[in-house]
C-alpha cells in the first residue's frame, strides 16, 4: 500500500510543477498551446517599457482604418441644376450622430469632404430646404439638390405683449440638423428656406421659461410667448375626510410627511395642478385640485382632502369542468387567490358595466391549462370560470414538405406552439397538449429551405394535424447606379404574393446582394435606396433550391409630381395634404403657402395624387408628367344601414371604403361611427359624385352604389353577404 501512496504523491508533485511553469511563463504556456491546436504563436512584451506604452497597431489594421475614407466632391445646386455657391455642407457619422467635416462649396458649387461608407451628407443655403444624400450612393460626384423653401417668421414675447430681444430660437425639422437664430431688439426672427414639414421650435431666454411651440406646415408667421421666471414654493397639507393627516401621499415629486405636510419648489407660475394619491386600508385614495399660482410667490397654503376611488368588487368562482372547486390559483386582476370553494373577490378601479378579461393563473405541475373568462364590473356576483381538464388533448403534427412530400434528409422542422405546450418534438414531428375545449390554437414551423409557417387551427377530433410547408429559393443580383458605380447601401426585397417576403440591405463589396428564403413563385422584386427613391422593380421566378441570379440591377432616378392645391374659388390652401398612391406605395407632403407642392415618387409610379385638408375637401387626380391643378371639393356623409345575417359565429370585421367607378381610384380613409344601437354608421370624408361604398365584413365584402352631395348626407343600404 505505501508504495502506491509514494508513486500517487510523487504524480501530485509533477503535475503541481508543470501547472507552476505554465503560470510562471505564460509566452511560453501560449506557445504550447498554439502548437498543439496548429495556430500562430502569440508573442508576449519583450519589457514593461513595451507593456507601459501599448502595443501599436497592425499594419493590415491600419491599412483597412485608413481606407474607410476617401475623398469626395460633393457638388450643390438648385432645382434648374445651377451651382449654389457659399452652400455648407456637413458629414455627419450616422452611427454615433457626430459631424464629422464640414465645407463651404465654391463658385461652382462644389465642395470636398472626407466620408465613409455610412456617412450622410447634409447641405444647405440660404432661402434654400436642407438636402440630405448618403455618401455611398454614387461613386465621383455625388449632387445634392435644393429645394427653395419658404420663410417662418415670428416674435419672442413676454407676458404682457414686449419683445424679448437676444432670445435663443432652436428650429427642430424631421432627419436634418436643427437649425439656430436670435431674436432681434424688437423680439422678431425669421427662418429662411423651410421644409414643408411638421416641425417644433423652441425659445429660451434669460429670466424665462422655456417655450415649446409646434410649426405646422404652412404656417408663416408664429409667436413664441415666455413667461417670466420666478422661483415659487406651494406649501400645503394632505388629510383623510375625517381630518386626520395623509402621511406618505404622494403630490407630484414629493411625499407628504407624518403630520401630512409637503412642499413644492420652483413650480410655474399660472395655472397649476395638484393631484394627490395614496394607497391606504385596502383602498386608494386621490385628491385633485388646481391653484393659480402668482409670479410675485404663494402663501397661502392649499388643502387636499382625500376622497375614496370609486371601486366595483366582483365575486368570482373557478371550477373544473365536473364543477370540482379549484383553489390557491390566481385571479387578474391585482392577484386573488381563491379559497378552498374555489372563490375570490376581483377589485376593478374603471367605471361601471365595462366588460372586462379576466385571467386565471395556476401553478405549472398541476397540469391545468390556463383560462379567462368575461366579467362586468358592476355586477356584484361574477360568472363560473370553467377550466380545461386536467388531461388535455394531444395533438400531432406531422411536417411535410411540398405535395405532401417527406421533408429531404438532414432537414428537421422545429414546432412552436403559442399558450401551449409542446410535449415531444422529432425531426418531422411534435405533439402539443392543447385544451379540446379551446376554439383554436396557433402554432408556428419553421425548417431550412422553407418558408416559415403560421396556422391557426381548431383542436382536430382525431388529434392528427398535417403541415404542408412552401419551398423557398434564393435571388442574386448587383445593383448599379446609372453611371455604373456598384449601391452599396441599398435594399432588396422580394415578394411573392399570397405566401410571403424576403429581404437583403447587405452587400458584398462589389454591391452584389443575396436574398435566402424567397418563396418558390412568381417573385416581385424591389430594389432601390430609400433616401432618395431611385427604385427598379422587376420579377424572377424562384425555384425550389436553386439559386436565380438576376443580373445587374439598374436604379432609375426618381420622378417629380408637381402642381397646387387651391379651393373653389381659385385661392391657394396651404398646409394640404397632398398623398401619391399606387397600390401599397404611398408618399405624403404638404402644399405650401401658395398651395404649391412637390413629391418625390419611385421611376415606376402611375398612381393617383390625392389631396385633402379638414374642412376644405379632397380631391383626387391620376398622375402626369405636367403640373396638377387639385381644386378642393366639399366632402359629404352617407347614412348607411347594413343588414345583418343571422348571426353563426364567425368573427366579423368591419372597415368601410370608397372607389371612384370611372378612375378606379380607392378610398381607405374614410371615417365612420355607429349612431345607433344596432347595424347603422355614419360614414364622412366622401368626395361628391358617383361612388361604390365597400363594406368589408368577413369573411368576404358588400357593396353599394351611391351619390355623395357636397355637404349632404344620402342614405344607402347593404345587404350583408350569408
Amino acid at each position: 500500500m505505501r508504495p502506491f501512496l509514494a508513486a500517487a504523491a510523487l504524480a501530485v508533485l509533477a503535475l503541481l510543477a508543470w501547472w507552476w511553469a505554465r503560470g510562471a511563463d505564460p509566452a511560453r504556456a501560449a506557445h504550447a498551446d498554439r502548437e498543439g491546436s496548429g495556430e500562430p504563436a502569440a508573442v508576449a512584451p519583450a519589457g514593461p517599457d513595451e507593456a507601459d506604452s501599448g502595443p501599436e497597431p497592425a499594419p493590415e489594421a491600419a491599412r483597412m482604418a485608413s481606407a474607410q475614407l476617401a475623398e469626395h466632391t460633393i457638388r450643390v445646386i438648385d432645382e434648374a441644376g445651377a451651382a449654389i455657391a457659399g452652400a455648407w455642407v456637413e458629414v455627419r457619422r450616422s452611427e454615433r450622430d457626430e459631424i464629422t467635416a464640414r465645407a463651404v462649396t465654391d463658385g461652382l458649387g462644389r465642395a470636398t469632404v472626407a466620408l465613409a461608407r455610412d456617412d450622410e451628407i447634409f447641405a444647405g443655403a440660404s432661402g434654400f430646404m436642407t438636402g440630405r444624400i448618403r455618401s455611398a450612393r454614387r461613386r465621383g460626384i455625388a449632387e445634392v439638390v435644393l429645394e427653395r423653401g419658404y420663410r417662418i417668421a415670428g416674435a419672442v414675447v413676454d407676458g404682457g405683449g414686449r419683445g424679448i430681444a437676444g432670445a435663443a430660437l432652436t428650429l427642430e425639422e424631421p432627419f436634418l440638423p436643427a437649425r439656430s437664430a436670435t431674436s432681434g431688439p424688437d423680439g422678431r426672427f425669421a427662418f429662411d428656406g423651410v421644409s414643408d414639414e411638421k416641425m417644433s421650435l423652441r425659445a429660451n431666454a434669460g429670466g424665462y421659461l422655456e417655450s415649446w411651440i409646434i410649426v405646422a406646415p404652412g404656417d408663416t408667421e408664429v409667436c413664441a410667448v415666455l413667461g417670466k421666471l420666478v422661483h415659487v414654493q406651494v406649501t400645503g397639507v394632505v388629510l383623510f375626510p375625517d381630518g386626520l393627516p395623509a402621511a406618505g401621499a404622494r403630490i407630484d415629486a414629493c411625499v407628504a410627511g407624518a403630520d401630512g405636510r409637503f412642499t413644492l419648489g420652483d413650480v410655474r407660475p399660472g395655472p397649476y395642478p395638484l393631484v394627490a394619491s395614496l394607497e391606504a386600508g385596502g383602498r386608494a385614495w386621490r385628491a385633485l385640485s388646481v391653484i393659480e399660482v402668482a409670479e410675485d410667490g404663494m402663501h397661502d397654503p392649499i388643502r387636499l382632502v382625500l376622497e375614496p376611488v370609486p371601486r366595483s368588487w366582483v365575486n368570482v368562482r373557478v371550477v373544473e369542468r365536473d364543477g370540482a372547486p379549484v383553489s390557491g390559483v390566481t385571479v387578474g386582476p391585482l392577484n386573488a387567490v381563491t379559497d378552498a370553494e374555489g372563490r375570490a373577490v376581483l377589485a376593478f378601479d374603471v367605471p361601471r358595466g365595462k366588460e372586462t378579461l379576466v385571467w386565471v393563473g395556476r401553478p405549472r405541475h398541476d397540469g391545468l391549462l390556463p383560462g379567462r373568462a368575461e366579467v362586468v364590473t358592476g355586477a356584484r356576483d361574477g360568472p363560473e370560470i370553467l377550466l380545461p381538464p386536467r388531461d388535455p388533448l394531444l395533438v400531432t403534427i406531422v411536417v411535410r414538405g411540398p405535395d405532401g412530400a417527406a421533408l429531404p434528409p438532414g432537414v428537421a422542422a422545429f414546432v412552436r406552439a403559442y399558450g401551449n405546450t409542446v410535449v415531444r418534438r422529432e425531426r418531422d414531428m411534435a405533439v402539443v397538449a392543447v385544451d379540446p375545449a379551446a376554439v383554436e390554437f396557433s402554432l408556428t414551423v419553421d425548417a431550412p429551405g422553407f418558408v416559415q409557417k403560421f396556422a391557426r387551427l381548431p383542436p382536430p377530433a382525431d388529434g392528427h394535424v398535417e403541415i404542408r410547408l412552401h419551398g423557398s429559393g434564393t435571388i442574386t443580383c448587383r445593383l448599379a447606379d446609372e453611371h455604373g458605380a456598384a449601391v452599396l447601401d441599398g435594399a432588396v426585397h422580394a415578394l411573392v404574393r399570397g405566401v410571403g417576403a424576403a429581404g437583403a440591405e447587405e452587400s458584398e463589396p462589389d454591391g452584389t446582394y443575396r436574398l435566402a428564403g424567397v418563396p418558390v413563385g412568381r417573385a416581385l422584386v424591389t430594389a432601390g435606396h430609400d433616401d432618395d427613391l431611385s427604385l427598379v422593380q422587376t420579377e424572377a421566378d424562384v425555384r425550389a433550391g436553386e439559386v436565380t441570379d438576376l443580373g445587374t440591377l439598374v436604379l432609375r432616378s426618381p420622378r417629380t409630381l408637381s402642381g397646387r392645391v387651391t379651393d373653389a374659388n381659385g385661392h391657394p390652401v396651404g398646409g394640404a395634404e397632398a398623398y401619391a398612391i399606387e397600390g401599397d406605395y404611398e408618399k405624403r407632403v404638404f402644399s405650401r403657402s401658395d398651395g404649391t407642392f412637390r413629391i418625390e415618387v419611385p421611376p415606376w409610379f402611375d398612381g393617383f395624387v390625392l389631396a385633402t385638408k379638414p374642412g376644405h375637401g379632397s380631391v383626387h387626380r391620376r398622375a402626369s408628367s405636367g403640373p396638377l391643378e387639385l381644386v378642393l371639393q366639399q366632402e359629404g356623409k352617407v347614412r348607411l344601414e347594413v343588414r345583418m345575417p343571422p348571426f353563426d359565429g364567425r368573427t366579423r370585421g368591419w372597415s368601410f371604403a370608397a372607389r371612384d367607378p370611372s378612375t378606379g381610384f380607392r378610398w381607405s380613409r374614410v371615417e365612420w361611427q355607429r349612431i345607433e344601437k344596432g347595424t347603422t354608421y355614419l360614414v364622412s370624408g366622401l368626395p361628391p359624385g358617383r361612388l361604390i361604398l365597400i363594406c368589408a365584413i368577413e369573411p368576404k365584402d358588400a357593396e353599394t352604389d351611391v351619390v355623395v352631395v357636397p355637404g349632404g348626407t344620402v342614405p344607402a343600404v347593404i345587404d350583408a353577404p350569408e
